[in-house]
């Protein structure tokens, strides 16, 4: 995840390769697109008048877009974005959104202009402000991205570089240690669990990738490798590659513990890129100044498929982060299809389609998890909504 936008994919049948779908967010809003392993496909859009610096979607496929004024939750029919929760789906942050990241525990954890703020989401009652928030460490303003590692910890990193901290119920950050990288813009790890801190640099130095251990008391460097301009993304892939996006392009590089990076290639992309993501089928998708591109690397090289996208209206395509995709006529976004989401469809029809709610319902995550029934009185209003409208359709024919 980086500092200043996303993208995120989920997966669908197409060609005999997974289609990713991607959430771009920019400038002008945010805006969906497949990609097909060989071409991207424009899909729906949604204007987000102070652009937005990052998508995240939660373990519950809520679309968290953060923007120059705040956070908004959105959700997605196929066709259209629409506000995921009609109650609260916007929570205003102070100089905007930089970065999202969700523990364990479904808690998320917002970096933007003052600081770290945590929050819980319902689609039902919105933004939910935990009431915890720590300030940048060691007191500049603003923090550039967020990271929650598989123990919970979470790295906020700033103008000085990425701090460690520690969040526990009901809501209350506690500062464990911070080390200095100046001006961080994006943090991934590998299965080791050793850190990549991409940084701008200073006048006082070059920017570009730490690698940091965290023991969870303090930090460690353990390599620093200059990139011309600094590092500007980060993605690590699942065979532990890092590749690492500076002002001319992106380099592949591999992490040796305890040694040092080794650099495999580079591809030279004269807009420079801002954000890097990599989907479950192994492309690359890099989001820079013009719209977003794919690439693929075989173990050794780059080679670019010669998918683009323009974005309309886009100065630079922030940052890309991927997430599981949701099921049709899911419209509350709780993994299920159920009375709720027909409820909630006949309060808003805005939110997608009937024929998707009833060619689904009964299937989802909790359903064939737990075998459950809607409750009866959910039911009941469901068989009679459903009845009724069948009868208007009927007679209007």
């Amino acid at each position: 995840m980086l500092a200043i936008g996303s993208l995120l994919w989920s997966m669908g049948a197409s060609s005999g390769v997974a289609a990713t779908a991607l959430h771009v967010g920019h400038p002008a809003g945010v805006s969906f697109l497949d990609f097909d392993g060989s071409a991207y496909t424009a899909g729906g859009f949604i204007s987000i008048p102070a652009g937005v610096n990052e998508v995240f979607v939660d373990s519950s496929e809520v679309i968290h877009a953060g923007h120059g004024q705040g956070i908004s939750a959105l959700s997605y029919t196929g066709t259209a974005y629409v506000d995921a929760s009609p109650l609260a789906p916007f929570f205003s942050l102070p100089a905007g959104v930089a970065g999202i990241g969700e523990d364990s525990g479904g808690e998320l954890h917002v970096a933007h202009g003052g600081g770290l703020s945590g929050f819980s989401f319902s689609s039902s009652t919105g933004y939910a402000d935990t009431s915890a928030y720590i300030g940048p460490l060691p007191g500049l303003p603003g923090v550039g991205d967020v990271f929650v590692d598989t123990s919970d910890v979470i790295h906020a990193g700033d103008q000085n570089g990425p701090s460690a901290i520690s969040f526990s119920l009901p809501g209350s950050y506690s500062a464990i240690a911070d080390i200095y990288a100046p001006n961080v813009n994006g943090i991934d790890a590998d299965s080791n669990g050793v850190l990549f801190v991409s940084h701008l640099g200073t006048m006082d130095g070059p920017g570009g990738l730490s690698a940091l251990t965290f023991d969870g008391v303090g930090y460690t460097p353990d390599e620093f490798l200059a990139l011309v301009g600094g590092g500007s993304a980060v993605a690590v892939d699942a065979g532990d590659i890092i590749h690492v996006a500076d002002d001319n392009g992106i380099s592949a590089v591999q992490f040796n513990p305890g040694a040092a990076y080794t650099s495999l290639d580079f591809l030279a992309f004269p807009s420079g890129i801002n954000t890097i993501e990599i989907d479950d089928n192994g492309f690359i998708h890099a989001g820079h100044g013009q719209g977003v591109s794919a690439l693929t690397f075989d173990g050794s090289s780059y080679t670019d498929t010669g998918a683009f996208i323009a974005i309309t209206d886009v100065a630079a395509v922030a940052s890309l982060v991927t997430a599981t995709g949701g099921i049709a006529g899911d419209f509350d976004s709780d993994g299920d299809v159920d009375g709720d989401d027909f409820l909630l469809w006949q309060r808003n029809p805005g939110v997608g389609l009937l024929s998707d709610w009833q060619g689904s319902y009964g299937t989802g995550t909790v359903l064939a998890a737990t075998t459950s029934v809607p409750e009866p009185a959910s039911a009941l209003l469901v068989i009679l909504g459903v009845a009724i409208l069948t009868s208007q359709r009927s007679t209007r024919s």
